[in-house]
């Protein structure tokens, strides 16, 4: 859940994982206090809060990267697609360049 907060919010993962893994490591020493967990090796906090950093920041930064070129695609090949056909406005393909549509 803390996450999905996070990832909704737009929140960087360099800021949104140590508060993300102090409420997971929080949430496992209530179950631990309440007998729900067998005993944690507490010193992990650390190191997996911060590889947790850096993964989530490495996958923002590849993220940031594909967006513009990805969207740029679709909507340069939607500007030649005719209007009228949903099929050629969906895939982004002009009437000639339809996939499986032959031109008479």
């Amino acid at each position: 859940m803390l996450v999905d907060l996070a990832v909704a919010w737009s929140v960087p993962g360099l800021l949104a994982a140590v508060p993300v893994t102090a409420g997971v490591y929080g949430v496992g020493a209530l179950q631990e206090a309440a007998g729900m967990l067998p005993p944690w090796n507490w010193w992990s906090a650390i190191p997996a809060g911060a590889l947790f950093a850096l993964l989530w920041a490495g996958i923002d930064t590849v993220e940031r990267g594909r967006r513009p070129a990805g969207r740029r695609g679709v909507v340069e090949a939607a500007q030649g697609a005719d209007a009228s056909d949903p099929e050629a406005l969906a895939t982004g393909a002009s009437g000639a360049e339809a996939p499986g549509r032959t031109v008479t």
